[in-house]
């Protein structure tokens, strides 16, 4: 799969990218460009998506730091040095997975409409447990690309789809794939 760039102005992003952003949300969300342009729309179009998408970013950030910072097999390692952290504390990748997602569902709490979620985001976030807390965000931010799905994407690619040539003046989508 070719990347998606945007060097200056919409002119740069070529049409296979607009054709696979226009797929569903999920193909959005796998894309930087993507996930930027639709951030800026949300934003211009005052849609509700727009607290939702920061959400998820701040999520996937979690998680991406996680991946990377935690140690080879780390269930096993939590279970051979327990004794030995119960005296020295914290290890600093932890407090910071703890202390960022606390800052994240304080961020949902003010601006994201969710119910239920903020349930499980906050109960996993008072344990202090960080493997109870990935897991908890990782439910979270799919749930939240299933409300990106419903609020705020229909009308970016629609958006998208005219701005960039694919829907003739009904509305319908052209089929630029003919022939090839």
């Amino acid at each position: 799969m070719a990347g998606c760039l945007n060097l200056v102005d919409q002119d740069n992003i070529s049409r296979d990218c607009v054709n696979r952003w226009s797929e569903n949300v999920s193909s959005v969300l796998k894309s930087p460009t993507a996930i930027r342009r639709f951030l800026e729309y949300l934003n211009e179009e005052d849609l509700d998506g727009f607290a939702l998408l920061q959400f998820w970013q701040k999520s996937r950030e979690l998680i991406d730091d996680y991946n990377k910072r935690k140690p080879h097999k780390y269930e096993h390692l939590k279970k051979l040095e327990h004794k030995k952290r119960l005296h020295s504390g914290r290890e600093d990748w932890e407090q910071t997975i703890v202390r960022k997602s606390q800052e994240i569902l304080e961020f949902a709490l003010e601006y994201v409409n969710f119910d239920e979620e903020l349930v499980i985001l906050d109960t996993a976030v008072q344990s202090n447990n960080v493997l109870q807390i990935i897991t908890a965000f990782n439910k979270v931010k799919d749930r939240a690309e299933d409300k990106l799905q419903k609020d705020g994407y229909p009308e970016f690619r629609a958006h998208i789809l005219k701005n960039y040539g694919f829907v003739n003046e009904e509305g319908m989508k052209k089929n630029f794939n003919k022939g090839k």
